[in-house]
């Protein structure tokens, strides 16, 4: 009960207690911890488990590894499948076969949506592994044989990767004590008050296309550094991820229909690739991914957002550009480099209207300078 001593009777704490229920009803059997930031509530919690191996997908966020190394984990990556952006399930199996399993950690992301397929046998092989699943961007993925949460030991959301206009947020599901929330309460920023409001948002993307966000990739690399960032929520990215949740199977449908249509729009061009889900599993629709063959990515992207349609890459700069965490693909990192060099993401959320996606179906082969498939 450490959160709700914290802000019991404030908003703020009435809002949490919502939140938590909700994260109840869906994830029966766990316990939430709410914080700003889903790396460090991910350090808290290493911190407190004795285990100390933590492996973790090649492509992915480097704060993911950073939060590991400060809590003095031994840190391994495994390199990654470029067209599902999953590990690659026999250097996962070899790398398992090496460590205690009783003694290490897995982290699964459900990268960018598209639902990683082999948990349920992951838990079969492996009962005594620490499984960690890994759903920022995935908020509504579906299974075929179990539900999200199901059979894994923790579950990391967040509150701002899939929702419009919030800044941070994030929430660990464990099956032990919560951690202790610590302030500050975070205070909504203008671009967060103003991110919803229509005319705004269309003059801000009509700045934003003179402007584009595609910057060259980060050289010299930067010494890993990374501070957890501590408090809770505002009220208003409270609000917004409650209304998301009560939403959530409605607006899911609404997103696949609308992610099945950007697919087709951008698989006319012959130099994007799309990244499909396995067999019988379901995307959660929050994204559609692609692998950019021959092209170069970051100009074509460029050439977007200047037509004001605000495709995006991630992760460009991936754990194995730092020079302490090179050592720790042990099976090499070719395929992770390779996505942090092609990959593009289209964000749903930006693509809901029929004019958007045309001129996305428009503009795109012409941004990756290719031809059209029949």
């Amino acid at each position: 009960m450490l959160l709700a001593k914290f802000s019991a009777n404030t908003i703020n704490g009435r809002l949490i207690a919502r939140l938590e229920q909700r994260i109840r009803d869906i994830f029966p059997g766990f316990t939430a911890s709410v914080g700003l930031s889903g790396a460090a509530l991910l350090h808290e919690a290493f911190c407190r488990e004795k285990r100390k191996t933590v492996v973790l997908p090649g492509f992915t966020c480097q704060q993911l590894a950073a939060a590991a190394v400060k809590a003095g984990k031994r840190v391994v990556h495994v390199d990654v499948d470029r067209y599902t952006m999953h590990p690659n399930y026999h250097h996962l199996i070899r790398c398992l076969s090496t460590v205690k399993t009783d003694d290490t950690i897995l982290l699964i992301d459900h990268t960018f949506g598209n639902p990683y397929p082999s948990v349920v046998d992951l838990r079969r092989k492996y009962p005594q592994l620490l499984i960690i699943e890994d759903a920022v961007r995935g908020l509504g993925v579906r299974f075929p044989d179990r539900p999200m949460g199901g059979g894994v030991d923790w579950v990391l959301l967040s509150m701002y990767k899939t929702i419009r206009g919030n800044g941070n947020g994030a929430i660990l599901l464990t099956r032990s004590d919560r951690i202790a929330a610590s302030s500050p309460q975070a205070v909504p920023t203008l671009r967060e008050r103003m991110a919803t409001v229509k005319p705004l948002r269309w003059f801000y993307d009509a700045v934003k296309r003179y402007y584009p966000e595609v910057r060259p990739r980060s050289r010299p690399v930067p010494k890993l550094q990374w501070t957890p960032v501590y408090g809770v929520p505002s009220d208003l990215c409270l609000r917004r991820y409650l209304a998301e949740l009560c939403v959530l199977e409605q607006q899911e449908r609404i997103r696949v229909e609308i992610a099945q249509e950007v697919a087709a729009a951008c698989s006319r061009c012959e130099n994007l690739t799309l990244i499909q889900p396995a067999a019988r599993h379901s995307a959660s629709g929050h994204f559609v991914s692609f692998v950019v063959k021959t092209a170069s990515r970051d100009e074509g992207l460029t050439k977007l957002h200047r037509h004001g349609l605000f495709v995006l890459r991630t992760w460009d700069l991936i754990p194995v550009a730092f020079p302490e965490l090179s050592g720790t693909y042990i099976y090499g990192s070719e395929e992770s480099e390779f996505l942090a060099e092609h990959i593009v993401h289209v964000p749903i959320v930006e693509f809901c209207s029929v004019r958007k996606i045309r001129r996305l179906s428009h503009v795109v082969c012409e941004a990756f300078e290719c031809g059209v498939r029949q």
